[in-house]
């Protein structure tokens, strides 16, 4: 395959059941669940080939990517509020900063447990 899509453990049992990718891995994850240097490593390993996050909405739709630089979040205006408009990459548009995004739902969550 060229290119394969899945939240981290489904992308491990792939690999597992010897699917391979030649030019790309997309990890699927919500804001809640951030993709950590050693899972990136791992899926490096496994795949040897670049790995990039897909940031999913509350109804499982794509709301942001993650570009080459995998210094942010790509989106649209009307996804999420940016935070940041400047990538190394050189594409125009929104970004979102990778911290802002995961501490934004820290603190949600947070909140939500004083909550109850």
């Amino acid at each position: 395959m060229a290119a394969l899509c899945g939240s981290f453990v489904e992308l491990e049992e792939a690999a597992a059941r010897g699917v391979s990718a030649k030019r790309v891995v997309f990890v699927l994850m919500q804001a809640d669940t951030p993709l950590k240097g050693l899972q990136r490593d791992r899926l490096w390993d496994l795949f040897q080939t670049p790995i990039y996050a897909m940031l999913l909405s509350a109804d499982g739709r794509i709301a942001a990517f993650e570009c080459e630089a995998q210094s942010g979040f790509h989106t649209q205006p009307k996804n999420i509020a940016p935070v940041d408009n400047h990538c190394e990459c050189g594409r125009s548009g929104p970004v979102l900063e990778a911290a802002s995004v995961f501490a934004g739902v820290q603190q949600h969550a947070a909140f939500a447990t004083m909550q109850q």
